[in-house]
């Protein structure tokens, strides 16, 4: 027992040659991923995320003046971005100005790409529907009492 414990078993790699060109083939592949993975130039994130870098001012200080973040968020909105995810991307932006990554540089597409994208809301026609039956049926109750 003492025997086993002090010379354990030597464990050797069978095809370490092809064990090696699995792993590149897998990190050629992660890479090619990754650099597949960029944001689309019309993605509201993306195009927000260039607005907000051409609102900064300061160099690397990267300021935002508190109106101009208030005008930043109504566009969001009208792009369809929620105010949280929009303050995301104002500070992943901002953080990367400051960094010196650049405000639109690699990393900060990333980090925008990891931003939650806003699902269109589903328009509720029901009460159109309802207001536009209501309103025909009032219309005909008119126009035959006016008839009779």
């Amino acid at each position: 027992m003492a025997d086993a414990a002090s010379n354990p078993p030597v464990l050797r790699l069978v095809n370490a040659e092809g064990a090696k060109a699995h792993r590149a083939l897998r990190n050629r592949t992660i890479r090619a991923n990754r650099a597949s993975a960029g944001l689309d130039p019309a993605d509201a994130r993306w195009v927000f995320a260039v607005r907000v870098s051409q609102t900064l001012e300061g160099g690397r200080a990267a300021i935002l003046r508190p109106q101009r973040r208030r005008a930043l968020l109504t566009q969001a909105r009208s792009m369809g971005l929620r105010d949280f995810d929009a303050s995301l991307v104002i500070a992943i932006v901002q953080d990367g100005a400051r960094t010196g990554d650049g405000a639109l540089g690699p990393s900060v597409e990333q980090r925008v790409a990891l931003v939650r994208r806003s699902e269109p809301k589903a328009i509720d026609w029901r009460p159109a529907v309802v207001a536009g039956l209501a309103f025909g049926i009032a219309l005909l109750a008119l126009l035959i009492s006016w008839v009779s």
